[in-house]
């Protein structure tokens, strides 16, 4: 497969509304359209030492607002915390440096999956039982389109939102978001227990996903694994949404 597929054409200025989203998201599926799907390995999450060491000791990845980009939907909203993942593929090598810190987070993609079906919003309710793969909580997750940019032209970035459905923050995002099929799309495709995305993710595409609220570390079925990565540059500027 060819990995030279053009990008979207940016807007002048970001239009709030899933009606907006979803011109943008019916534009990035025939992009996708070049590649076909591989399975995903990972969530990764890269953050400071300090952030690191509040982690261990709390044992729960905190969800925080989004603030950027400012034209973005999160970035207006002051309530929806979560925390941001990219997507990494069983074929493509991991990145080696972050913008965002040096200590990296990976939790495999089955897991954080199966903790998203099988744990509830309630931490004192230990709902977690690591024998199911099926259920009709699965059912119960929504998956969002919430904006794509790149920076300079260059590389795509695609953020969507992983929410259950007794989350508060569901009714928002069904009002200001564009709702994807969770079993169809290039992006974030849940499938017989494994998770798929494009493989142009890691060349000219990078999927982020939001899992709405905390994680508690201690309900995940496996210890998650952390490594370091060289501490890089973020790109400068305002990126550009589509």
């Amino acid at each position: 497969m060819a990995e030279s597929a053009p990008k979207v054409d940016g807007f002048s200025e970001f239009c709030t509304g899933n009606k907006h989203l979803e011109k943008v998201w019916e534009k990035l599926l025939k992009i996708q359209e070049f590649y076909e799907m591989d399975t995903v390995s990972h969530f990764f999450h890269c953050t400071s030492k300090s952030c690191k060491n509040e982690i261990l000791h709390s044992r729960m990845l905190r969800g925080e607002i989004t603030e950027s980009p400012e034209l973005a939907p999160l970035a207006a909203n002051t309530n929806l915390k979560g925390v941001w993942f990219v997507l990494a593929l069983e074929e493509r090598e991991l990145p080696k440096i972050s913008p965002y810190g040096t200590q990296r987070i990976r939790i495999p993609a089955s897991v954080m999956m199966n903790y998203m079906v099988n744990t509830s919003l309630d931490d004192d309710d230990d709902n977690n039982d690591p024998s199911r793969t099926k259920s009709d909580n699965e059912d119960n997750l929504f998956l969002f389109f919430e904006s794509s940019y790149t920076y300079n032209g260059k590389t795509q970035y695609v953020r969507l939102l992983l929410v259950r459905s007794t989350d508060p923050n569901l009714h928002w995002c069904k009002q200001n978001l564009h709702e994807v099929n969770l079993y169809d799309n290039p992006f974030f495709q849940w499938s017989d227990d494994k998770l798929l995305s494009s493989k142009n993710h890691g060349t000219n595409l990078w999927v982020e996903i939001l899992v709405v609220r905390d994680i508690v570390l201690d309900k995940l079925t496996e210890n998650p694994v952390w490594d370091v990565v060289k501490k890089g540059r973020r790109e400068g500027g305002e990126p550009d949404i589509l």
